[in-house]
């Protein structure tokens, strides 16, 4: 629709103003205790420059984003901000890029404020975006990589479109190794349109060109092959959290991701009111989302490789969004068009939860309530007036495989909650929890010695109750009563420090 000058620049008004409530929304949780997650990318970034890569092995992580967090962190001081920044900056553009696909595409700047609002105040994307971890910039690479892809299907023969494809895949690799997962769809998309619209170039010479493309992609990621194999061979961890789900679910896995339904109905009903006429990346759009999704599902379903979890496919997630504006582009009446908009920002901002984020100054999903700068702090201090054995239960998974482990980095990696951004001071030398039945002569011997220890659990690690009692998850396993008493717990979100003690030594106190 023609507008006077005027109102053409109320979109970049309403475009600014989004961006700077994203980005409020982001900086309000940067200040927080780091999870065990995020410990991890600290433990990784406060080491030698030579150990960064190691320790993101043992985390199943490519070291890429690791090496930037520890120039970061030379430039400008361990600290949860510094860690969180690479997030915090890839989330406060994603709304940005959005923005431009969307108007690229469908040449409406009021959607492309739509794929923005939602995007801003998403509780998905605010999640990641407060994360340290490489989630964030790889949905903003892959926005920038579809936009690429995009324009490289209508001119296959530029140079510089196959050289950003190639260096952008290459960089989604690097970021996560699931991210190639997109890559795949991208592939399915430039073939198809080959075979399609071929335009001036043969679909044999397009096919081949993509073909060669995608070999010089495969000797940039080569260099990671023994990491991939590492990985894979530790693949049985990931059924420990990665749950076999319905096919169905490959609609519904991903935040927005019934809106692929809805664009299909919605390309149904354009097709019997021949009102409008879809974008072209149309089925890019729907591949973006369903490819990666159903690849995973179906690696999970197969146990092939347990793929199947939000976080391995993030770089699918803005694809849901973009699905939206796009179907929203077919309602050939604008006031319904206007409506429909204005519903589904209403619904955004209620199932965003935004205002509970702003009443408990924290994160509202529970997967992130973990106190450790608080736990570690309260420890030191006991620790100083009085010095006892530190055990740690962190319910990691790879904990329980290499207690026991004679290799002393996989025996650093499990005991990094309590050697990184917040260590605990270095004569508490800190030792892990069995997470089996060994558990209580593990408890019995130290407390023959020392008569009280610290234990250090997160809150999905086994539980000690306070009658004494050792609370199997092994179903129909019942445990003798063991000898110690829980004399303090002090609770840190689901993080705790208990003191456990002998019977006579707290019957003394």
């Amino acid at each position: 629709m023609e507008s006077p000058h005027s109102v053409r620049w109320l979109p970049r008004i309403a475009l600014a103003a989004i961006c700077l409530v994203g980005a409020g929304l982001r900086l309000w949780q940067a200040g927080e205790s780091l999870w065990i997650d995020e410990l991890h990318t600290a433990w990784c970034a406060l080491g030698e420059l030579r150990e960064v890569a190691p320790r993101a092995a043992l985390g199943n992580q490519s070291p890429l984003f690791f090496w930037l967090e520890w120039l970061l962190v030379r430039l400008l001081g361990p600290s949860e901000f510094t860690v969180r920044l690479p997030s915090l900056v890839a989330g406060s553009l994603l709304p940005l890029a959005l923005f431009g696909l969307v108007v690229r595409w469908t040449k409406s700047p009021w959607l492309g404020v739509l794929s923005a609002a939602l995007c801003a105040i998403d509780r998905f994307q605010i999640f990641y975006a407060t994360e340290a971890r490489p989630y964030t910039l790889i949905e903003l690479l892959a926005v920038v990589h579809i936009g690429i892809v995009a324009e490289l299907a209508t001119s296959p023969a530029s140079r510089k479109l196959r050289i950003a494809f190639i260096l952008g895949a290459a960089l989604l690799f690097y970021l996560h190794y699931t991210a190639a997962l997109l890559v795949v769809a991208e592939v399915v998309y430039l073939v198809c349109t080959a075979i399609a619209a071929p335009g001036e170039r043969s679909p044999r010479w397009r096919i081949g060109m993509l073909a060669l493309d995608l070999a010089l992609v495969g000797l940039l990621i080569l260099p990671a092959a023994s990491n991939l194999l590492a990985i894979y061979a530790r693949r049985d961890n990931w059924a420990a959290f990665v749950e076999q789900r319905s096919v169905w679910t490959i609609f519904t896995h991903l935040p927005w991701g019934w809106a692929c339904v809805m664009f299909i109905a919605g390309v149904v009903a354009h097709r019997w009111l021949r009102r409008t006429a879809l974008p072209q990346p149309a089925l890019l759009a729907v591949l973006w989302l369903l490819v990666p999704v159903s690849l995973a599902w179906f690696f999970t379903a197969t146990d092939a490789a347990r793929l199947y979890f939000p976080r391995y496919l993030v770089a699918s997630a803005p694809a849901a969004i973009v699905l939206i504006c796009l179907t929203l582009h077919l309602i050939p009446w604008p006031r319904i068009q206007v409506a429909s908009a204005s519903l589904l920002l209403v619904y955004a901002l209620v199932s965003s939860q935004i205002i509970e984020q702003l009443r408990w100054d924290g994160r509202v999903i529970g997967d992130r309530n973990e106190d450790w700068r608080g736990a570690i702090a309260y420890l030191n201090q006991q620790f100083e007036a009085d010095p006892h054995p530190v055990l740690l239960s962190s319910g990691l998974i790879e904990a329980n495989h290499w207690i026991d482990s004679f290799a002393s980095d996989q025996r650093d990696y499990c005991l990094y909650p309590l050697r990184s951004l917040y260590p605990v001071t270095k004569d508490a030398a800190p030792s892990l929890l069995p997470r089996d039945e060994s558990l209580i002569n593990r408890i019995d011997d130290l407390l023959d010695k020392h008569k009280t220890i610290y234990v250090v659990r997160r809150g999905i690690a086994y539980a000690l109750l306070e009658n004494g009692m050792y609370e199997s998850k092994i179903p129909n396993r019942s445990w003798p009563r063991v000898p110690w008493r829980i004399e303090q717990v002090e609770t840190f979100g689901s993080v705790q420090v208990v003191r456990l003690t002998t019977p006579t030594n707290h019957a003394a106190k």
